[in-house]
């Protein structure tokens, strides 16, 4: 093909990638599900009654905890809505849609956004719960944040005119962040990140010194200080070391059997198995110190959640915690097929994702792998009952000395010494014998030097000078 004739292309797949085309495309999709066909009724069509969707929702969770479910929902309308995500699910069924498809949280309520720390250093706010994840109509998240303003400000005290506000101020920031993101370069779009540039992004300005705290406040808010806050130095008297443990507060944080201990951690080491290998090997350095029970959130209520504290180095200690997957809430309304695992609940990445199989671990050391198994040596037969000797290295060959001769002459001597050089007129063979380090057989360095003017070297009379002609 003549590169008059070259024309672009998708690099990967058949689906074109223009810009243009691609704006052109989203307006054909606005004008299927305008912004007037949102104005739909709350509850939905098939929506179950809320005795019938408690009593659904409780099964698989601990029978002696759903009474605390129901006392933490009973709470406030906001308590209520952030554990009946599948009664919301049940109303956006059916509801008007552009078509587009997206990984939703399923729970992106306003409780369930947090800060956090990049391996940079910088501090973002995201999406903190995935519970409910699963693919569907990207406007279901929308909405759902949008709902959730409106009740929390209620709880707040504020005024209804401030929370509808509120939500219709969360609608815009989205709808210019992602033309934002859309006018941007594909790598800066990529790599961009949900920081404190993004609240002047948002024309959010209002919230920068709000956003400023809560980013300090983030950074007091480490692992050391949940330990310090959770455990306490127990002496074992068996090793004779101290180590941190859980306190328990029933009934939000209590001990485990040994059984369920064993487990969590096995559940625990099949997870590592399936990180990439940079964090495998970093997660694989720490040792389980202890498992404990810990009820979390408020539509968790009931589920097994565990926190497992691992010691690392010296007085370094990293709290992890691991819990239940269910079934998504939204699966029966969005029609998606059951994963063969809860855990495994997105689609993966090609050439990223990739799950290893499970490989046999010590158990004396859960996350520890273990070692690499070193082929065997092969050593010469010694005498009946000895030992052959064992070489860990090969012996450190150092630099023969230089001839003692040569100390005494003139720098070009030296360096006539260090180069190999036929032999001339005039030359003479030195040698010195040179003793290894290690106390074996000393060998014999055999120099080539050239009698220049200077000091005679010791033990050895000069030469005698041919007369000068005339």
């Amino acid at each position: 093909m003549g590169r008059g004739d070259w024309v672009e292309r998708p690099l990967v797949g058949t689906d074109d990638v223009d810009p243009a085309q691609l704006y052109a495309r989203g307006k054909q999709l606005r004008e299927r599900a305008p912004v007037e066909a949102h104005d739909h009724a709350a509850a939905g069509a098939g929506r179950p009654r809320v005795r019938e969707y408690f009593e659904a929702s409780n099964a698989g969770r601990l029978p002696e905890l759903v009474e605390l479910r129901r006392e933490r929902m009973a709470a406030s309308p906001f308590t209520f809505f952030r554990g009946a995500a599948g009664l919301m699910a049940a109303d956006l069924a059916g509801s008007p849609s552009s078509g587009l498809t997206a990984q939703l949280c399923g729970d992106a309520h306003a409780a369930n956004f947090g800060l956090y720390g990049t391996p940079e250093g910088r501090i973002v706010m995201d999406v903190n719960d995935f519970d409910e994840t699963a693919p569907g109509p990207w406007e279901w998240d929308l909405k759902r944040l949008s709902a959730s303003l409106v009740l929390a400000g209620r709880e707040g005290g504020i005024g209804s005119a401030a929370c509808r506000e509120a939500a219709e101020d969360a609608v815009k920031s989205y709808r210019r962040t992602i033309r934002a993101l859309a006018e941007l370069p594909y790598l800066q779009s990529w790599n961009a990140l949900p920081d404190a540039s993004a609240v002047s992004r948002a024309r959010a300005d209002e919230l920068i010194d709000d956003f400023a705290e809560a980013e300090e406040k983030a950074r007091r808010n480490t692992s050391a200080k949940v330990v310090a806050k959770w455990t306490r130095h127990v002496d074992d008297h068996e090793t004779g070391l101290a180590r941190h443990r859980f306190v328990e507060d029933p009934p939000v944080l209590t001990h485990i059997d040994d059984a369920t201990a064993a487990s969590v951690v096995a559940g625990l080491t099949s997870y590592v198995d399936t990180l990439r290998e940079s964090r495998r090997t970093l997660v694989a350095r720490y040792r389980v110190a202890d498992v404990a029970f810990r009820v979390v959130g408020t539509g968790s209520v009931g589920l097994r959640s565990y926190v497992v504290l691992l010691h690392g180095n010296e007085d370094e200690d990293l709290v992890l915690q691991v819990k239940q997957a269910q079934p998504s809430a939204l699966a029966p309304y969005l029609g998606v097929s059951p994963a063969d695992h809860e855990g495994r609940r997105c689609p993966p990445r090609p050439g990223r994702d990739r799950h290893p199989p499970r490989l046999d671990h010590d158990r004396r050391h859960p996350l520890r792998r273990p070692p690499v198994p070193q082929p065997q040596r092969r050593h010469r037969p010694g005498r009946a009952g000895q030992e052959p000797p064992r070489r860990l290295r090969p012996p450190r060959r150092r630099p023969a000395r230089p001839c003692p001769h040569a100390l005494t002459a003139p720098a070009t001597a030296r360096r006539l010494l260090r180069r190999r050089r036929r032999p001339r007129r005039g030359d003479r063979r030195v040698c010195a014998a040179v003793r290894r380090p290690d106390g074996g057989r000393s060998r014999r360095v055999h120099r080539l030097r050239r009698w220049l003017p200077g000091p005679n070297p010791p033990g050895k009379p000069r030469p005698p000078r041919s007369p000068t002609p005339g």
